[in-house]
C-alpha cells in the first residue's frame, strides 16, 4: 500500500509491519515496533540495529508512507 498518511502507517507497525516513507528512497530504513518502542532501521546497518525513532512534524505530516 503507498502514499498512506501517518496515522494508518502507525496502524500498520501495530499490527506487526514495517514501514518506510517515499522520500527515504531505501526500503532498508524503515520503522517497526520493537520491544515496545516505535524504532527506526537505518540503511546499512545490520538488521538487528535499531534506534529509538524521534519523530518530527515532516515524518507526521507526510502522505508518502508504505508499508513493507
Amino acid at each position: 500500500m503507498d502514499n498512506i498518511d501517518f496515522a494508518k502507517a502507525i496502524e500498520a507497525v501495530l499490527d506487526g509491519n514495517k514501514i518506510t516513507r517515499k522520500e527515504w528512497h531505501d526500503l532498508r530504513h524503515y520503522g517497526l515496533l520493537k520491544d515496545g518502542l516505535l524504532q527506526i532501521h537505518k540503511a546499512g546497518e545490520s538488521e538487528e540495529t535499531t534506534h529509538p525513532w524521534i519523530l518530527n512534524d515532516g515524518d507526521l505530516l507526510s502522505f508518502d508512507w508504505m508499508i513493507i
